[in-house]
């Protein structure tokens, strides 16, 4: 990578894309003993994605929900975050998603785009960020419309903006913090 821009930090931060429908999670739940708890369920073939990065460093994250994930959402997002961190250089990890490696998408000046081996979900954090939206905010919930969806993420992640360390509590994982300070 090329030298920092003078009065410009680093942030190393991981992308992901992930989709959300209206058909909810069924999980197990607490009941009462004798009682079977009633969740209901649906066959939705509808979904909004969430366009997130995460820097697992300081905890800050940056989400956009929109409703494909393709070339152009991902530019829509990348300068999003371009905006978001425009006093920083940003070097975004991200899978190799057919439109992330398209010759045609349009980068920001301030964000540069590195690949996380292919097949290796395990190695971005971002995946954890669904792991806590889905078990917090999707469980044995059922959604009537995908306008009831986008609103749910986005008290998800609003919630997720506001408490970065519990975004660095399950995204900071050891091995990357600590490539992460000694790289500095």
């Amino acid at each position: 990578m090329d030298a920092l821009p003078k009065g410009r930090r680093l942030r190393v931060m991981f992308q992901d894309e992930g989709r959300f429908g209206c058909c909810g999670h069924v999980r197990r739940s607490w009941a009462p003993s004798r009682l079977r708890p009633v969740c209901r369920t649906r066959l939705a073939r509808a979904y909004s994605y969430a366009f997130t990065a995460v820097d697992p460093l300081r905890g800050a994250i940056c989400s956009l929900v929109l409703p494909r994930a393709n070339l152009e959402m991902t530019e829509l997002f990348l300068r999003c975050l371009g905006r978001r961190f425009r006093r920083d250089v940003v070097l975004l990890l991200m899978d190799r998603a057919a439109w992330h490696t398209s010759g045609r998408l349009r980068v920001p000046e301030n964000v540069r785009l590195d690949f996380l081996p292919s097949y290796s979900p395990q190695l971005n954090p971002v995946e954890h960020v669904w792991k806590e939206i889905r078990r917090d905010y999707f469980t044995n919930a059922l959604f009537t419309d995908l306008d009831a969806v986008d609103a749910t993420l986005c008290a998800a992640f609003q919630a997720l903006h506001k408490s970065p360390k519990r975004v660095k509590s399950f995204t900071g994982f050891d091995w990357i913090i600590t490539s992460l300070k000694n790289a500095s």
